[in-house]
């Protein structure tokens, strides 16, 4: 299934520097999707995917994490490879941590039923991100200080 024309943001496909996971135990690599219109995300979850309605601006838009779990080897290092990333013209995007918060690109996700325990659903997988308008990641590092003179006193 293709999610088409989404804003992309917390891009995490890092194998070095993966998402941990909400118990920090289980690394995956995720992205988050947004869009405001309602009729696909309607469709997103008929299909399966979690949407969960946001405010962001005045407005309501829809958003969705999407997720790869890493499987690892018996020598217990990652051997699941990062969704494949590229570009308009699908050019390979190699360093994917220059993909800063507000890209816009089309995700490719994997929809499987399953049942497990008498539980019936449907796991979505991500797959692949082309990035069709890329928002550089700039980097948080930089100091936001300005020089304060040692008169003045400081709260």
């Amino acid at each position: 299934m293709l999610l088409n024309n989404v804003d992309i943001s917390w891009v995490k496909f890092d194998a070095a520097n993966p998402d941990l996971g909400f118990d920090k135990k289980s690394p995956q690599y995720s992205c988050t999707v947004k869009t405001d219109n309602k009729s696909d995300a309607e469709t997103w979850k008929k299909a399966g995917i979690n949407v969960k309605p946001v405010e962001e601006n005045g407005g309501v838009v829809y958003s969705a994490t999407l997720k790869k779990k890493i499987y690892q080897d018996a020598d217990g290092k990652n051997s699941t490879k990062p969704p494949a990333v590229v570009d308009k013209l699908l050019q390979p995007i190699n360093n994917t941590n220059v993909i800063g918060n507000g890209s816009r690109g089309n995700v490719q996700v994997r929809l499987k039923p399953y049942e497990y325990m008498g539980k019936k659903g449907i796991s979505v997988q991500l797959l692949a991100v082309q990035v069709t308008d890329l928002k550089e990641y700039q980097g948080g590092e930089s100091l936001e200080f300005k020089a304060i003179d040692s008169d003045t006193d400081v709260i």
